[in-house]
């Protein structure tokens, strides 16, 4: 019976759900004003602010969207990325106004 309840409580610790990262694309921002990040396209509307100086990871199950477009909190258009939105992506918003989207894992 012991032999029993060790198997068990074994068995029941390999069956506790593991926290998994969650697929996310990352936005880096350089740019000296507050950005706001939308996926065009895309089935759900996605609107991120991220603000000057930092970098926000965004939760993203799977690619989506056709563009990603990028502009000041003002409206005033920063740049617009042809490409979908995808997992382990990183977009990074230079100091001069560039955008670059490329694969980072």
């Amino acid at each position: 019976i012991v032999g029993s309840v060790a198997l068990a409580t074994s068995l029941s610790g390999c069956l506790l759900p593991i926290d998994a990262a969650k697929p996310s694309i990352s936005y880096r921002n350089d740019y000296s004003q507050n950005v706001i990040v939308a996926i065009e396209g895309a089935n759900v509307k996605f609107e991120t602010l991220v603000s000057s100086g930092t970098s926000f990871d965004e939760s993203i199950p799977e690619c989506g969207g056709t563009a990603i477009r990028v502009e000041t909190e003002g409206g005033e258009l920063i740049g617009r990325v042809k490409a979908q939105a995808c997992p382990n992506w990183t977009l990074t918003i230079n100091k001069d106004g560039s955008l670059d989207y490329v694969k980072t894992k």
